[in-house]
């Protein structure tokens, strides 16, 4: 192809995905007729893709149907419209996957999304198309003449983009003797392409991955919020390297201004030592410094992923990583977000953790590059948030917030755990107490109702049972064990009855005040604040943070 060619082809491509772009916008605004036209646009991509998966002409014509129909439900869910093709491709590919796993396990068990991507590279036109789908099937042909001891090598390293160690760990052979095989492989295929007469449409036509060693791929590093949703993403076989950074920015120290220093992650660790029973002592700023470094070899990759979802949790490790990567001179480094707070077919939408392996894959296509306005925004909240100062996270709040859609709401919660104007209660607090002021409770009856009634949760199981921990050994408890208490642990309280004490009704009822019974001691940004340095209340009645 010449530059000429290459610069229409690029020009078309871009073409393509802006009228895709346009025709996704007016599906959401309600166009029906829409939609028809993104399937006219890619109906015949999408017949060849399925084809070459399920191999089944009847069947191809229903993945098809369903994917478009998936397409249709989950619309809202493409961050990026110009991403229209590739993000279908993976709904055509999970649709099919879904229908293998099923009713063609064999042949299941020898597809990757990979492969996806290798066997069906930019088609620019039909008679390409038809061109390409001839080379495609004598080369599948020829591919399946070779015997097994090549055929299974060079279908996973050519077909599905494993890499030379996993395909040797796939087949339980060295990595060097796979590359032998690959090599005699791909010299039986010349032999068997030519007498066919097709190896010089191949050379000049078919994707490099068919004879080509080595093989260009971007790197990628995906960083997300835990252990849960980094196993799914390894485990899908999203290319890449998978990260995690999991600090528990909505207590403890902060940094001064948002500007991180070994002074701060020293008093992280520090704090780790005894906050939530002691639960990372010892580990906490260990796990964090492996964090940090992981995140410092942001040169090393083509592509930084940032994985997260819409808590408070979530939302405060994206604009401090936002922030961070605003901070660093990332030179060629690209930077992209997926992040979302629903999926379909679950209907209580918690976390990535909650995703299987096909729905954390179809969500890879779905990223759109972080923008310079997200970035700014970014900026502007974490430093709002590490100053200590609850008007300048309420602020934030009120200002526009649609770069990061999650942002606000997240933020406000984070503002509803201030002491309440009317009795101190925080909200995590008085939900607890109004879920025991009627009958005695298990601890874990009580994470299970907070969760259901909190619209915005955030806090884990050791969070949670922490601060009902607090509660009991309060000045003044207002909560008590049924019985005997047996420990303050989380194990102790999530199985052990636990009810309200008269002054917890009383604070409840709001003929007491919490905080004048038992005080308050508690980290604002940088500073660790008690009874009488905290002035701030949040007003249930006007949504707002007041002086007392």
């Amino acid at each position: 192809m010449n530059g000429n060619d290459k610069s229409r082809r690029l020009s078309k491509d871009a073409d393509g995905a802006a009228e895709d772009a346009t025709l996704v916008s007016r599906v959401r605004n309600g166009e029906a007729e829409a939609f028809g036209l993104l399937v006219d646009r890619h109906q015949g991509d999408v017949l060849a893709l399925a084809r070459s998966l399920v191999r089944d002409a009847v069947e191809t014509e229903d993945m098809c149907q369903e994917a478009f129909i998936r397409a249709l439900g989950n619309i809202d869910l493409l961050s990026d419209p110009r991403k229209f093709r590739p993000w279908l491709r993976r709904i055509v590919f999970g649709t099919c996957v879904d229908w293998m796993r099923t009713f063609r396990p064999a042949l299941f068990r020898g597809t990757s999304p990979h492969g996806v991507d290798a066997l069906h590279s930019e088609l620019p036109s039909a008679p390409a198309r038809l061109e390409r789908a001839e080379m495609r099937a004598r080369v599948a042909a020829a591919v399946e003449s070779l015997p097994e001891k090549y055929r299974a090598p060079i279908v996973l390293f050519h077909r599905d983009g494993l890499s030379l160690q996993r395909v040797a760990d796939h087949l339980g052979a060295p990595a060097g003797t796979v590359k032998s095989w690959l090599h005699r492989a791909r010299a039986q295929l010349k032999v068997i392409l030519e007498e066919s007469q097709m190896q010089d449409a191949i050379e000049s036509a078919a994707p490099t991955e068919v004879f080509d060693t080595e093989r260009k791929e971007r790197a990628l590093f995906h960083l997300t919020n835990g252990d849960s949703a980094a196993e799914t993403l390894r485990a899908c076989e999203v290319p890449g390297t998978v990260g995690i950074w999991a600090e528990l920015l909505w207590d403890g120290p902060l940094p001064a201004g948002g500007i991180e220093t070994p002074a701060w992650r020293a008093a992280r660790a520090d704090f780790y030592e005894t906050a939530w029973f002691g639960a990372f002592a010892g580990a906490g700023g260990e796990m964090a410094s492996g964090w940090d470094e992981a995140m410092e070899a942001h040169a090393d990759y083509d592509e930084v992923v940032l994985w997260f979802e819409h808590d408070l949790f979530d939302q405060l490790l994206l604009i401090r990583h936002l922030a961070w990567y605003a901070s660093r001179a990332l030179g060629d480094t690209s930077l992209s977000l997926t992040c979302i707070g629903s999926f379909p077919g679950i209907e209580d939408f918690r976390g990535l953790g909650q995703l299987n392996e096909d729905e954390m894959a179809s969500l890879f296509e779905t990223r759109g590059d972080v923008s310079e306005e997200q970035h700014l925004l970014a900026q502007r909240a974490w430093t709002a948030f590490c100053s200590g100062d609850p008007f300048e996270i309420e602020r934030t709040i009120q200002g526009n917030t649609s770069a990061l859609p999650f942002l606000a709401a997240a933020l406000r919660r984070f503002l509803e755990d201030l002491p309440d104007s009317s009795n101190g209660l925080t909200k995590s607090q008085r939900l607890v107490l109004e879920s025991v002021g009627t009958a005695t409770r298990t601890g874990r009856d009580l994470f299970s109702e907070h969760y259901e009634r909190d619209q915005n949760p955030y806090l884990s199981s050791t969070q949670f049972f922490a601060m009902l921990g607090e509660l009991e050994s309060a000045t003044t408890p207002l909560v008590e064990r049924e019985g005997a208490a047996l420990g303050m642990g989380e194990t102790e309280l999530m199985s052990e009855g636990i009810r309200i004490t008269n002054a917890g009704r009383d604070v409840l009822a709001g003929r007491s005040d919490s905080v004048s019974l038992n005080g308050i001691s508690r980290w604002l940004g940088p500073s660790h604040l008690t009874t009488d340095e905290f002035p701030w209340r949040w007003d249930r009645a006007s949504g707002c943070v007041v002086l007392l």
